[in-house]
């Protein structure tokens, strides 16, 4: 089916976009052959090398990583010097204007919504100057100004369809990609949001040499207050643990919901002794917090500091191995390797 109830109008729009490339590239050889037949063969190379270039592009984009840029730059730059011919030549044949609104599709498709803008105008630029001095270079009168201003209309609106279609597919994706990595009870990141984000913070670290240190937090005897109070009432002391320890806590750190009742904190920029203090203020923060209906609530700590070239996932382990030991301990404790 063209579009089902689920599709955006983004959606529907690339897709109509890529039947419209399909007809495009359907065209141009055909074109490209009729131009071979009248005897035009300047055009109707000039199409089949367009044409050639773009699929060829396409498919070995697909095909190699290391020099993908460069073949879509090489691709897009071929069909916009091969279009320009093959438009330009025969700017006195009504047939010459039916393709150029599949050229702006073409473009973005190769290089991006920004590059492929750049070439599209680019192609406008030169293929407007040719129409006004076609008849003084070639002596034969361009087709009927009036047919000319359609093709051009019909080349920016593909143009402008393209462009919103693309950057609202990826407002859209975007978004998604957001809500994926948000907790739906707490509001803060879940634990996909945060492995990206620690990833990240440990590549920087190794790249400027900067501490980053990590809290892990575990709910003292949560199953007994769920069993006491109800699951409604273990989600509400949650949201407001969380609440309580976002106004502890830096914009620059990082709070996430690990699973169940256990939270995690990224410190960048923070070594252990800083770490562990932050950690201490938290736990008691929380024991002197009465909360509503529960009443106090008591959390063990297990904090690490990164070490250079080492893996996230032993990061992580190491402060989920000193969280046990606080546990062990008797709870209500920070734990950590100084």
């Amino acid at each position: 089916m063209f579009y089902n109830n689920s599709d955006s109008i983004a959606d529907i729009g690339i897709r109509f976009s890529r039947y419209l490339l399909f007809l495009g590239l359907l065209i141009l050889p055909v074109l490209a052959f009729s131009d071979y037949g009248e005897g035009y063969w300047i055009p109707a190379i000039s199409k089949l090398l367009a044409i050639c270039a773009c699929l060829l592009g396409v498919w070995l984009s697909f095909k190699s990583t290391k020099y993908q840029n460069l073949i879509r730059h090489g691709a897009a730059i071929t069909l916009f010097l091969m279009s320009l011919i093959a438009a330009i030549y025969k700017l006195d044949h009504i047939e010459s204007l039916f393709w150029l609104p599949v050229l702006p599709i073409l473009y973005c498709f190769l290089v991006g919504v920004k590059r492929g803008g750049i070439y599209s105008l680019g192609f406008i630029f030169v293929y407007i100057l040719s129409y006004v001095y076609f008849f003084e270079f070639t002596g034969r009168q361009a087709v009927e100004f009036n047919s000319w201003i359609h093709s051009l209309l019909a080349f920016f609106t593909a143009l402008l369809i393209i462009i919103w279609c693309i950057k609202q597919q990826e407002r859209d994706g975007y978004y998604l990609k957001q809500e994926a990595e948000i907790d739906y009870l707490t509001g803060i990141t879940n634990r996909r949001g945060f492995i990206r984000r620690l990833r990240m913070e440990a590549a920087r670290v190794i790249r400027y040499q900067e501490d980053l240190s990590l809290i892990v937090i575990d709910i003292d005897n949560f199953k007994s207050i769920n069993d006491a109070f109800g699951h409604q009432e273990g989600d509400r002391l949650l949201r407001a643990i969380v609440d309580k320890i976002k106004t502890q806590i830096r914009q620059s750190d990082l709070i996430a919901r690990w699973g169940g009742e256990e939270f995690v904190i990224l410190t960048p920029q923070t070594n252990l002794v800083a770490c562990n203090e932050l950690a201490e203020k938290l736990r008691m923060s929380l024991q002197s917090k009465m909360f509503p209906i529960v009443g106090e609530v008591t959390a063990s700590f297990g904090v690490t500091q990164y070490q250079q070239y080492e893996d996230w996932e032993d990061f992580f382990q190491r402060a989920d191995m000193f969280l046990y030991q606080a546990k062990r301990q008797g709870r209500n404790c920070v734990m950590s390797d100084s």
